[in-house]
């Protein structure tokens, strides 16, 4: 969902009418409790903090390869979504 349903206007943020769209597709195969969907918006700003993990590792294990604009990114990115938490989970169970 982090990557299928981002925002086009802005980097790293989730289209949440896109997430619950995607939801309810999958659920035609598979459905999801309450408690499960409950977890969704914790999932996604988890995997922005372990990109901002990744892309530290790499700033300081390889910088050359490393991009240091992917830290703010990253960052926003898990701030946005861990604010957003609330909205998001009323879009999705609803």
């Amino acid at each position: 969902m982090q990557y299928c349903c981002r925002s086009k206007k802005a980097k790293r943020q989730l289209d949440i009418d896109l997430a619950k769209g995607f939801l309810q597709s999958y659920e035609k195969h598979r459905s999801l409790s309450e408690k499960e969907v409950r977890l969704i918006p914790d999932m996604i700003t988890a995997s922005f903090v372990e990109d901002f993990a990744y892309a530290f590792w790499m700033l300081r294990n390889d910088p050359k390869r490393a991009k240091a604009s992917r830290l703010t990114l990253y960052s926003r990115a898990a701030q946005w979504s861990h604010s957003n938490r609330e909205r998001i989970l009323r879009a999705l169970l609803n």
